[in-house]
């Protein structure tokens, strides 16, 4: 990255002499704006508006060993690491930091990342060195970086070193694997090594944060300490316009100084507001006008520009008029690089949209290239190339910018686009520019057309009238010129049908990529692909992306990260909180901003006065502002009351209703954390953090009630029990239960050399507190503390890097904590794991308990959040929220509606989100195998591999019995479930037996076990009159039961016995029977001619059929094969009318919707895939289960779906995109547009019972 701080082809090392003052002229002095040229340690002077970010790095680097500084692009980190930090810390004992007595340093700044990194950064320490530091008889090592070469420099010296490694997100574009992995090792060993006087700053682009996690395996802590460099904020973006003017003017005579209009400053501020400009020609999102930033490189852009066209006319005014008559800021900055580019001869334009594709990928990220790299790519020639090269790489307006090949590869020198914020201004000009050629090129064709028509005309004229067929003549005329105007036109048509296909076709494409990333942008494109053309590709794209869609709200809730939020009590209305320090509390119904809490005052107001022992009393101001990001956010019990927490550390409460701030507690050294409880039913709030004891306060009046502990005693972490009675402190090497309404001590934990973070009550009666310990020089370790009883936690086995957030369900049950990637999840009663879930690609941020204890969701580093069934066998997300640009900092389930969910991301935003709507109908600890829905249609049944039989209410959802079909619990795994007719028993099939087993509802015995087969069998049906049951074997046979017997009375060949029939089903309206065989036929038996040879349907030797179905007709036969196809029959003549290719995963039980139009297939992904079965045409993707689906079949109605699956649940849902397809774009066009008012998005249409995800309870 080179954003406005990195000098043009350098950045390895600074500046050796510590301790010079930057004094001297600089470039700047011609012009005080930078423009998009980077800011370098010799410009500090001219450096403006960045002090405070500035100390705020500074004194990370020296209380953590690790910081890692993220942004958006373009923002200026690299600016404010060059011209802030590097030298402000060469000059540490100058600077407003001199009162900690800092000693020597070595600065060490690299930011080329096309060499072996360790190599270059060797180098770079050495050269860091100050002259002045070095003893007359010392010389640095040679060697890597590592470990030994900065200890040895240390201590040789005297010296900190601070590493600032900035611009990491190209260490993964260009590092070799190994080269990678090789650093990542050695910065761990940095970072862990003790006493090593060696700070880490690690430079990344916001959008490339999640690369980082290639050196998490072997660098403890590395998100543990993270700054977010936003935008400039108003009044600092107005001292980077005025002040370098200021420094600009010292030492000037008076009539050479250079002045600026107030107005001017006033109507920038205005025009590059963070979010209304590009450079690229694309509409901008809506945003919080209430935190307003500024755009850092384009500040700079526009005011180069204005000073530029000011000094050209001789004036020493920057005027607000001139901004105006340039087209104001939007169109300086957009037609910057048109301007550029404009300057170049058509030729090297030609040249330039030839090799632009290869400086910048799709999504934006900048890639080096040598010229003669470039010309191979675009097919040019060499020498043309070069000489582009180098002039879009010189002057003063520089799109490129040469990149020197590493010491040990020398070479031609590499080019790169010159800034971040112009690449996607690059692959605009590009779209633009090559659009425009295809558009001259059809006018050429068109015009090159009608002068052939001309020439025909003038040629035929002429034969005419020399024959004097002056008639004739006219008539030939007249039909040469129609034929060439109706040829113009079709060419026209047909150039700007294939445009608009061709767009459509991209757009469709984009959509498709964006599925798994962001539904909700992914649906806006499929409809623009649609409204461009209507196919049936477009058709399913809009299907498939408007059920994948659950995002129903997206609000801008802080201008840089949100942190955290909170829904009301009654999930009315949510509160956020953020890097920005305010508290946004908006109305969940419509995503409306209702207040804000912790605003700056207007002027003339005043802050609450502080009070020595912590406590400002509310009654003498209506709102203070907030100090540092808000790090909590929480509602007393009854809503009336919010308390925000920030790192100053403060904690303030507010009156929900009026915004009035009633208490604010302050005085502790660091780190804060507040819980609400209640007494006499007045809200209690308690605190806690370090250097003072825990204390509860009397929030609604400003009293403090009571004070747990004595001075000075950490209480770092606290919590209450869920009736109030007891809290629970930790810090000062120990846990510590009170009670609350006398303040004693009722039990602590034995002290010791201990760290303790993060405990909550659980259990019964919260009798057992679930907490984090750290013994020094051991890793974090997660325990289970029986407090009543013991002096000391459990500990679950379990250890980290770091201490995490505890969560508790609602019933103390279980608590679940996060262990870097990956989630566990405790049973408190027996203390014992009861799930892990599986680690995730990126590092999870949190995870929060669903109402009933039943789901669990997580969110992390990558931008997903993800639902989890808790307790489930095959472990995979039931839900998938996605659409975050980056990390998402917190989750929570609503407690008025368990379908809906909140998030908050550093993006910037916070969303809800409407789970997948499902009834959970049925569910086990291990596979569901099968479901089935009685004759009635009021009854769904259900099996699962160990035998368990539930019977569930299909109107309710409500589970009415439980069974186990045999008494030898785990014997047999079973697979399949059907009912009777007379919907009192069930035909169940097992792995084990050759036979099936009739299961009697109302019986008291195991299920009754038909004869055995002489081989294995598979599949299952039952006949539509319930006397006969059809299984296939392993001899490639069918085999058919008597029910009311129990006798098997016909085996019927199938042909080949080395294949074997792997599922069967009844044929209805006629006496066939079909099965599916591994020879990849489907043959037809028919059982009133039993000793005649079965038909075949397909080939014998195509891949092996996994499942059969027929429709409800007896016209269709749909069969899943091995290979992901659905081949659809016609029964009457055995016809192949359709081959489908279904999704690349095993392809279970298929089912037809009542009338045949449908086919939908259980597949391995936890999916149902439904088809169109006459066009073949997807209809849907319905994502609703956790783990494979087994079983899928149709209601009667055909309204809903009923599966089973792997996840341990039979679930019913109904299939919203299945229907018209009018219907369908309806509801698509309803969430575009709201999304476009920044609205809330209607819900799906769904009953109480149909509560995503919400288990069955049995009634009896």
């Amino acid at each position: 990255m080179a954003d406005a701080g990195a000098p043009a082809g350098d950045g390895v090392t600074m500046s050796t002499d510590l301790s010079a003052a930057v004094h001297s002229e600089t470039s700047l002095s011609e012009c005080p704006y930078r423009g998009l040229q980077p800011y370098g340690e010799e410009d500090e002077e001219y450096y403006f508006g960045r002090d405070a970010d500035r100390d705020l790095v500074i004194a990370n680097l020296m209380a953590s060993r690790l910081t890692v500084l993220y942004g958006p692009s373009g923002v200026g980190k690299s600016s404010l690491l060059r011209a802030g930090v590097v030298s402000r810390l060469r000059r540490m004992p100058d600077s407003a930091f001199s009162y900690l007595a800092v000693g020597h340093a070595v600065v060490v700044y690299h930011a080329t990342w096309r060499e072996d990194p360790l190599s270059g950064l060797g180098t770079a320490v050495r050269e860091s060195i100050p002259a002045k530091l070095k003893p007359p008889d010392f010389v640095a090592p040679e060697g890597p970086l590592s470990l030994e070469l900065l200890r040895e420099v240390s201590t040789a010296l005297d010296a900190d070193i601070y590493l600032l490694l900035d611009q990491f997100e190209e260490e993964s574009l260009y590092v070799a694997p190994d080269e990678a992995e090789s650093l990542a090792i050695e910065l761990g060993r940095i970072v862990s090594a003790q006493g090593l006087r060696v700070s880490v700053l690690i430079g990344v682009r916001e959008d490339a944060l999640a690369k980082l996690d290639s050196l998490e395996a072997h660098v403890p802590g590395l998100f543990a300490n993270n700054l977010r460099l936003d935008h400039l904020g108003a009044a600092s973006a107005r001292r980077a316009i005025e002040q370098p003017l200021a420094r600009y003017n010292v030492g000037r005579p008076t009539e050479q100084q250079v002045s600026i209009e107030p107005s001017l400053v006033d109507e920038l501020l205005q025009q590059l507001r963070t979010g209304h400009l590009s450079v690229a020609e694309s509409g901008a999102g809506g945003r919080d006008e209430s935190a307003v930033t500024i755009e850092t490189p384009f500040l700079q852009l526009v005011m180069t520009r204005l000073w530029g066209e000011e000094r050209s006319r001789g004036s020493r005014v920057l005027r607000e008029s001139t901004l105006h008559e340039l087209g104001d800021a939007e169109r300086i900055v957009r037609t910057h690089l048109d301007h550029v580019m404009g300057q170049l001869t058509d030729a090297q334009r030609d040249t330039a949209a030839a090799v632009f594709r290869y400086l910048v990928t799709p999504s934006g990220m900048k890639i080096a290239h040598t010229a003669a790299d470039l010309a191979e790519y675009a097919g040019l020639d060499p020498s043309a190339l070069i000489a582009l090269t180098e002039e879009l790489a010189s002057g003063s307006e520089r799109i490129l910018r040469p990149v020197e090949p590493p010491v040990d590869r020398p070479g031609a020198p590499r080019y790169e686009i010159f800034h971040d914020v112009l690449a996607p201004a690059v692959l605009d000009w590009r779209r633009r520019y090559v659009d425009e050629k295809e558009r001259e090129a059809a006018e050429r064709s068109l015009v090159e057309q009608r002068q052939e028509a001309e020439r025909l005309h003038r040629e035929t004229t002429q034969r005419l009238r020399r024959s004097r067929l002056v008639s004739a003549a006219l008539l030939v005329f007249l039909l040469v010129a129609v034929y060439a105007v109706v040829d113009s036109r079709r060419s026209r048509d047909a150039a700007n049908a294939a445009s608009t296909a061709a767009n459509s076709a991209t757009t469709l494409s984009d959509a498709m990529e964006r599925l798994a990333s962001d539904p909700a942008t992914a649906l806006g494109l499929a409809v623009k692909a649609r409204d461009m053309v209507r196919n049936a590709a477009t058709e399913s794209a809009v299907r498939v992306a408007l059920d994948a869609d659950r995002q129903r709200l997206r609000v801008r809730a802080d201008n840089g990260t949100v942190n955290v939020a909170a829904f009301s009590p009654d999930g009315t209305a949510f509160v956020t909180g953020g890097s920005d320090g305010v508290a946004k509390l908006f109305d969940a119904g419509t995503g409306r901003q209702v207040r804000v809490f912790g605003a700056p005052q207007s002027t003339g107001s005043t802050a609450p006065p502080s009070v020595g022992d912590g406590l400002v009393p509310g009654t003498t101001s209506t709102t203070h502002p907030t100090r540092g990001e808000i790090t909590a956010v929480s509602f007393s019990k009854d809503g009336t009351l919010l308390a925000v927490t920030s790192g100053a550390p403060e904690t303030s409460v507010y009156a929900v209703d009026t915004g009035r701030n009633v208490l604010k507690v302050e005085g502790y050294v660091y780190y804060m954390t507040a819980v609400w409880g209640a007494r006499k039913g007045e809200p209690v709030l308690y605190t806690g953090g370090y250097g003072k004891p825990a204390q509860a306060w009397l929030a609604g009046v400003g009293t403090r009630l009571a004070t747990f502990g004595k001075d000075g005693t950490d209480s770092a972490s606290l919590d209450l029990s869920a009736d109030g009675s007891r809290l629970v402190t930790a810090g000062s090497g120990r846990a510590t239960v009170y009670d609350t309404r006398t303040g004693r001590a009722l039990k602590e934990t034995i002290a010791g050399p201990t760290d303790i973070a993060d405990v909550a009550f659980a259990g019964k009666g919260s009798d057992t507190v679930a907490m984090w310990s750290h013994p020094h020089g051991e890793p974090w370790s997660f325990g289970l503390w029986t407090w009543q009883t013991s002096t000391s936690p459990k500990a679950m086995n379990r250890a980290a890097r770091a201490p995490s957030e505890i969560v508790v369900s609602a019933d103390g049950s279980r608590v679940a904590t996060v262990f870097g990637k990956g989630v566990e999840i405790f049973d408190v009663a027996s203390g014992t794991e009861l799930n892990r879930l599986p680690d995730q690609p990126d590092l999870l941020t949190a995870v929060r308990f669903s109402q009933d204890g039943e789901h669990d969701v997580t969110a992390g580093v990558g931008g997903q959040a993800l639902v989890w069934r808790v307790g489930a066998v095959d472990l995979a997300p039931v839900d998938r929220l996605l659409g975050h640009a980056g990390a998402i900092s917190d989750v929570r389930y609503s407690p008025k509606d368990p379908g809906l969910v909140l998030t908050t991301g550093w993006d910037g935003s916070a969303r809800l989100w409407e789970l997948t709507p499902r009834t959970v109908v049925a569910e086990v600890d291990t596979w569901m195998q099968g479901a089935d829905i009685s004759p009635d249609g009021s009854e769904i049944v259900s099996v699962s591999d160990s035998g368990e039989v539930q019977i569930s209410d299909r109107a309710s959802g409500k589970l009415t019995s439980e069974e186990w079909a045999d008494s030898e619990l785990g014997k047999y795994d079973y697979l399949r479930v059907a009912w009777l007719p007379d919907g009192k028993r069930a035909v169940l099939s097992t792995s084990a037996d050759s036979a099936p087993r009739i299961w009697d509802r109302n019986g008291s015995t195991d299920a009754r076990v038909l004869e055995f087969d002489d081989q294995l069998t598979y599949g299952l049906a039952v006949d539509p009159t319930g006397q006969t049951v059809a299984m296939g074997d392993q001899r490639n046979r069918l085999v058919i039961w008597d029910v009311e017997s129990g006798k098997i009375t016909a085996r019927l060949s199938g042909g080949d016995t080395s294949h074997h029939v792997f599922d069967v089903t009844f044929v209805p309206h006629t006496s066939l029977v079909a099965g599916a065989s591994t020879d990849g036929v489907v043959r037809l038996w028919d059982l009133s001619q039993r000793t005649a040879r079965p038909r075949t349907l397909g080939s014998p030797g195509s891949a092996p059929l996994t499942a059969v179905t027929s429709s409800a007709d007896g016209a269709w036969i749909a069969a899943a094969t091995t290979s992901n196809l659905i081949r659809i029959y016609r029964v009457k003549d055995g016809t192949l009318v359709r081959e489908i290719q279904g999704p690349t995963t095993y392809l279970g039980d298929l089912a037809f919707s009542p009338d045949a139009s449908l086919v939908a297939v259980a597949a391995g992904d936890g999916a149902v895939h439904v088809w169109d079965r006459a066009t073949g045409e997807l209809r849907a993707v319905l994502h609703r289960h956790g783990g494979a689906v087994n079983t899928v079949e149709f209601t009667k109605d055909g309204k809903q779906l009923v599966t089973a699956s792997d996840d341990g649940t039979t679930a019913i849902f109904a299939c919203t995109t299945c229907g018209a397809f009018d219907s369908v774009m309806e509801a698509a066009r309803a969430r575009v547009a709201a999304r476009s008012n920044n609205s809330m998005v209607p819900m799906e249409k769904r009953s109480d019972a149909t509560a995503l995800g919400q288990p069955a309870q049995a009634t009896g």
